[in-house]
């Protein structure tokens, strides 16, 4: 019960306390009202009476488990003899047998009997022959059919009410579910009002949604109730209801936020920083970055330290270091490009990636064999309430994301695209074109991802990724290009595959392990014309395993492997180069050169560790890194060290 008017009266209560599992409880008589004007107490003379009786519904669940109750109250009357306000003291719940039930579930008997009493009508007390408004208090007890009353102590003192009914049935007049606008999602833990009146004669009544967003009210009087809900970052929600005698209105609410960007509200935390220089972008600034269309990798490359490719370059430029230097990382694990056909949109999608780590230099040991920077993108940690996805079509693709919670410590997701290039050039090129597009411009790519907390210290990842890029130009009469080209063709195939595997183990807040395996295979073909082929297949497993200790507060300790195995099969057909000061001839279909190999194997290994020293302000960050180069059968030592001083917070 909500309260709409002031206090007008000051009374006392006294309750006693119980004597046993039978005991009563004990009400005191009403204090005398006091005078508005001279604040000092009056005498009652008639005491309120009951005029009409509301029986409160009995708990569905109290009855299905035989349990009755007895629940004292406050009320506060007016001098109309209506109800103003109430509050429950307590709830005495006992089972069949007389015998008591403690713990927090009253089976909702106070709730019952708040609303039954609120209804009640009264003869106002009076003082003298006028009516005067008093606060009284009132048990209502409620009783299991068929069954004689338990013994209770002696009769409450004159002055307070008391109101024994048999069981009830429940009637749930006036119940839904609130969700989330757009969504769907319900709403646990909100605030349902209902009320209808105005001033001092305003009744109104609250219930709260469960964790599938259902509210219930009980035997609301025949009216127009008025709805009001209001829940903390949403837009205010108001409606009306009838309800008629013997009907029950059953409804569905949404609720609109007040914003739909999940990112809105960003909580953050110290990050362990090794490196001096680390950009990083969390997945509320990737969407966010103007002219990216929410692309991750587009993103970066409005960093300091990272200039725009060229148009058609699908390479990040890093400022002091060549094109294509760069490391691109998937969770630490190589991918052979990030960009779809010259840099139209990047390979993996904003929706799978949490953050991206960006080092435009100077990075852990951790990394290598790069020479420009690393680029890290971080996979989301899956963690939905319920299934949902998005579909977005834009004018190069359209794409498909769903996520769904697997029980309480599991999800997956999955995520599609493609792009309809080649519907839109068959579309507007001319018939009488000099070329002809055998396979238009086209890419896909496609990701299936889950992740797995069986306890606190254990998670399990995994993720199957790959991208296909293809493209196929005939030329009609190809001795127009070249005279000594027979054929006018251009193709280009571009595509990778990758299985992702991860185990991090976290038993304490000192040690961290994180175990990382990818399995994958890349294939690229082009060919141009006569004079220029080649086609390549490489088939890659990663390993790279981190271990984290943190041996005092000053020093941490990281250590770890960086392995990688692969075969790599493919031929090239190219024209003879020009001996040096000599023109470029034509091309000579009988002058090229061709060669061929076959799952020639190329070994990296590289382990690393590195130390993390605080000294008060300063920190110094040692590192050494020894790479094996399978290709040279060569090793290289990478000794790195970073220092930082904070001269101020």
């Amino acid at each position: 019960m909500i309260r709409l008017s002031p206090l007008l009266t000051i009374a006392s209560l006294l309750i006693a306390s119980l004597a046993g599992p039978q005991a009563a409880l004990a009400q005191a008589t009403p204090s005398p009202p006091v005078d508005p004007a001279s604040e000092e107490p009056g005498d009652i003379t008639v005491l309120p009476k009951v005029k009409t009786l509301v029986e409160a519904v009995y708990p569905p669940n109290a009855l299905n488990d035989r349990v009755f109750a007895e629940v004292s109250l406050q009320i506060d009357i007016g001098a109309d003899g209506l109800v103003e306000s109430t509050s429950v003291v307590s709830t005495t719940v006992l089972r069949e047998d007389g015998s008591p039930i403690t713990g927090k579930n009253n089976y909702e008997f106070a709730e019952a009997a708040t609303i039954a009493v609120t209804q009640i009508e009264f003869h106002p007390a009076q003082a003298g022959d006028t009516p005067v408004p008093v606060r009284i208090g009132y048990t209502y007890k409620f009783q299991l059919p068929a069954l004689a009353p338990v013994a209770l102590a002696a009769p409450a003192p004159e002055g307070t009410q008391t109101t024994t009914l048999p069981a009830t049935p429940a009637q749930v007049n006036l119940s839904g579910f609130l969700l989330e606008r757009g969504s769907r999602t319900p709403l646990a833990g909100v605030t349902v009002l209902v009320y209808r009146g105005e001033g001092d004669d305003a009744v109104g009544f609250e219930a709260e949604t469960n964790a599938k967003g259902r509210f219930e009210f009980y035997g609301l009087a025949a009216a127009n109730w008025k709805i009001k809900i209001a829940p903390s970052g949403y837009r205010i929600y108001k409606t009306s209801e009838t309800i008629r005698k013997g009907e029950g209105v059953d409804a569905t609410y949404y609720v609109e936020k007040k914003s739909y960007n999940p990112y809105d509200v960003t909580v953050q935390g110290e990050r362990e920083k090794k490196e001096v220089t680390r950009r990083t972008l969390s997945a509320a600034e990737i969407v966010s970055v103007p002219g990216t269309l929410g692309d991750p990798v587009q993103a970066v490359e409005n960093l300091p330290g990272v200039a725009r490719p060229s148009f058609g370059s699908d390479q990040l430029s890093v400022r002091g270091s060549g094109i294509g230097d760069t490391g691109v990382f998937v969770s630490g694990a190589a991918i052979p490009l990030m960009y779809h056909f010259g840099g139209l949109k990047s390979v993996m999608p904003a929706r799978v990636i949490d953050s991206i780590d960006f080092y435009p230099g100077n990075y852990s040991v951790e990394y290598g064999r790069a020479m420009g920077g690393i680029l890290d993108l971080n996979l989301k940690r899956l963690a939905p309430e319920r299934t949902h996805g998005t579909v977005d079509i834009s004018a190069l693709d359209a794409s498909i994301y769903v996520e769904t919670p697997i029980g309480d410590k599991a999800a997956i997701a999955f995520s599609g695209r493609r792009s309809y290039i080649d519907a839109v050039l068959g579309a507007v090129l001319p018939d009488d074109a000099d070329f002809s597009f055998k396979t238009a411009p086209r890419y896909y790519d496609y990701q299936l991802m889950g992740n797995y907390r069986p306890t606190d210290k254990h998670e399990f990842r995994a993720m199957f990724f790959g991208s296909d890029d293809r493209l196929k130009l005939v030329f009609d009469d190809p001795a127009e290009l070249s005279a000594g080209v027979q054929s006018g063709s251009l193709a280009a195939v571009t595509q990778f595959q990758r299985i992702l595997l991860e185990h991090r183990y976290v038993p304490s807040a000192d040690f961290k392990n994180e175990l990382k395996l990818s399995l994958g295979r890349d294939q690229v073909k082009f060919s141009l014309f006569d004079s220029f082929k080649f086609d390549f297949d490489v088939q890659t497993v990663q390993l790279r395993d981190t271990a984290r200790l943190a041996v005092s507060e000053k020093l941490t300790l990281r250590a770890g492997v960086d392995t990688s195995m692969s075969y790599v099969s493919g031929s090239v057909l190219a024209g003879r180069p020009a001996d040096e000061g000599e023109p470029q001839e034509e091309f000579d279909a009988s002058s090229v050169i061709y060669t061929e190999f076959n799952n020639r194997p190329i070994l990296f290994a590289a382990p690393f560790i590195e130390a993390s020293l605080k000294l008060g302000e300063a920190e110094i960050v040692p590192g050494l890194r020894m790479d094996y180069w399978g290709a040279t059968n060569k090793f290289s030592v990478d000794p790195r060290i970073a220092a930082r001083y904070n001269l101020s917070d």
